[in-house]
């Protein structure tokens, strides 16, 4: 297939030589005459206006563009099929299509438009828009497309199917870059799969940088909805720096569905599939049952930089993970804020699995399971053995439950949690359940807790009210060490994991896991704090909790204004007089004599 597609390639880029430019409407009536009378490496250039037909590329290995873009340059497909179609299996990657509205299209599959099998091609800066399909894919329907399909700086929008309202792709190859998925509405009577985006049938897809907002289910029976921005079935993708807001994935009375932002699943007795997630957010979804945000089952998971801000689960009953609900056979969380969540038990995360999960590098503020009896405001551990390290818990609560912070609820689990930092949970941080275990060791607990090298020590975190004064706003709230913070060097180094799984996405999986929450790098010296900790075998130190201590290139710039000033004296002095951890300016800790001259004999020496 390869050695075929190289060869049209070279076919193409002889013809290219020769290609000619077929101008719509000023030589041929329509874009199909236009496309009809093409050769390969022909463009077809088409003028401002409405055209009123539905296309077929007829496998030629050509570009359709339009001079004006999609705005002012619409294809209507009348309801009389696709719009467009790319169905020859001597269509290559080369052919290109950009500039366009595709609308009115009515099909059983890719109302918009439709592609396969084996065809290619690269789709760019067209809308699809006010298009049906009866089966899959509203938008647009990707077909066993063996080629690499690039869709780039697309929008679907108001599209309409039972599965892949906005956009579907079945076993193909293909990346969707710069997309945006808004208002399309998933129909199905059962609830609908992937009212944004529907990717299945081992499908190898890329999403990168795309925005799904506002996706619908519409049915009012059934089952509920399942991904309600995107739908992953059967499929390996991976998703980078995208988001997810508004989405609500449940049937009629808000009960059923999972994934309100995101749904990954592999079917029951099915080698587990593999995806990632990376620097993507999670904003305002809901689902009926499980993963307001994220619902991940039997699949291995990676997940790292992301951010679950304000999702829940409408069951307030049953409703698990209201940021995210990973079933897993294996998983990784690492690098994650989950912020204002809540869902019935695991307000922030719900794990379990007969594996060995790992969560690390993660904040979790203001999340709250509200069933009675509800286990986990932050994190629920379900049947699993599970790895914490280098995480923030703060402010995470439950009614009625057995605990504020983390919970283990099922028999023989195991979780170990090292440099931690839980504060201000309710009715307290850990609790087990069903003869689960949890032990705690290198941590950082409010009023205390059994383990080697705890301490009840105050954290000394930068800002935890936040510039509004007001610790119960936790989005705007800074859970970072500030200088003299009894976290700073006294972690358990031996303990941060490998980054087996390449979380970070720099092509080493040899190095440990290297980044806290806020991306900064982890294991940075504080010259000014003892060394407390363990160190590794390089003799490195981590420090407790999400965030690292990151060392200020020039301490004395205490305004940051990127030198140094009065302006850094005077608010020296309100810091000193305030006791406050930034005027902390020599070793030891505490805030006494030896810090004004410290800062003194800095400010004087400049940056």
């Amino acid at each position: 297939m390869r050695a075929h597609a190289a060869l049209m390639l070279l076919t193409w880029t002889a013809a290219s030589a020769l290609a000619t430019d077929r101008l719509v409407p000023g030589q041929y009536a329509t874009i199909q005459s236009a496309i009809d009378a093409s050769v390969d490496g022909d463009a077809v250039v088409v003028s401002a206006g409405t055209y009123n037909e539905n296309l077929d590329l007829l496998g030629k290995l050509i570009t359709v563009r339009s001079v004006s873009g999609a705005a002012s340059t619409i294809v209507d497909g009348g309801a009389a099929g696709s719009v467009v179609r790319v169905v020859s299996s001597e269509t290559p990657a080369g052919t290109l299509v950009e500039g366009f509205t595709f609308r009115n299209g009515n099909a059983a599959q890719g109302g918009g438009m439709y592609v396969g099998p084996s065809a290619g091609l690269t789709v760019r800066a067209c809308v699809f828009t006010q298009n049906f399909a009866s089966s899959q894919g509203g938008g647009a329907h990707f077909q066993q497309v063996a080629f690499d399909v690039l869709v780039e700086g697309c929008t679907f929008d108001d599209n309409e199917a039972p599965a892949g309202a906005g956009c579907t792709i079945v076993s193909s190859f293909a990346t969707v870059r710069g997309c945006n998925f808004t208002a399309n509405r998933a129909n199905a009577a059962g609830g609908g799969v992937g009212a944004g985006m529907l990717i299945t049938a081992s499908s190898r897809v890329g999403v990168e940088d795309c925005v799904f907002d506002g996706n619908v289910f519409q049915s009012s029976f059934g089952n509920g909805g399942r991904g309600g921005g995107l739908a992953v079935d059967q499929a390996y993708p991976t998703i980078v720096g995208c988001e997810f807001r508004n989405h609500n994935a449940f049937k009629g009375g808000g009960v059923g569905g999972e994934g309100g932002g995101v749904w990954i699943s592999t079917a029951p007795g099915q080698p587990p599939r593999a995806y990632v997630l990376r620097d993507c957010v999670f904003e305002d979804n809901v689902a009926g049952t499980q993963g307001g945000g994220l619902a991940a089952l039997r699949s291995e998971s990676t997940i790292s930089g992301c951010r679950f801000v304000n999702n829940r689960t409408s069951d307030t009953t049953g409703g698990g993970g209201g940021g995210a609900y990973i079933f897993a056979d294996s998983a990784i969380v690492t690098g994650c804020e989950f912020i204002d969540n809540s869902g019935a038990y695991g307000g922030g995360l719900s794990m379990g699995g007969p594996a060995t999960l790992t969560l690390a590098n993660s904040l979790f503020a203001g999340n709250s399971a509200v069933a009675p009896f509800g286990e986990g405001g932050a994190v629920r551990l379900h049947f699993t053995s599970t790895t914490i390290v280098n995480t923030t818990l703060v402010g995470n609560t439950t009614v009625n439950g057995a605990d504020g912070a983390i919970s283990g609820s099922f028999p023989g689990g195991v979780a170990n949690a090292y440099n931690v930092v839980a504060w201000g949970n309710a009715p307290a941080h850990f609790a087990t359940q069903f003869g689960n275990t949890l032990n705690v060791s290198h941590s950082i607990v409010q009023g205390g807790y059994a383990g080697t090298a705890n301490t009840s020590a105050d954290p000394l975190f930068v800002d935890p009210d936040g510039p509004d004064d007001d610790a119960g706003t936790y989005a705007d709230n800074d859970y970072r060490l500030a200088p003299g913070s009894p976290g700073i060097d006294s972690g358990d180094s031996t303990r941060v994991p490998t980054d087996s799984r390449d979380a970070d996405g720099d092509n080493d999986f040899t190095e440990r896991l290297s980044q806290d929450a806020a991306g900064g790098a982890r294991f940075v010296d504080d010259p000014g704090a003892a060394d407390t900790g363990v160190p590794d075998s390089s003799g490195l130190h981590v420090d407790r909790g999400a965030f690292e201590f990151q060392v200020d290139a020039c301490p004395p710039d205490l305004t940051g204004e990127g030198d140094v000033n009065t302006n850094d004296f005077f608010l020296f002095l309100s810091l000193y007089q305030a006791m406050d951890p930034r005027s902390d300016f020599s070793p030891g800790g505490g805030i006494n004599t030896n810090d004004f001259f410290g800062f003194l004999s800095a400010y004087q020496a400049g940056c």
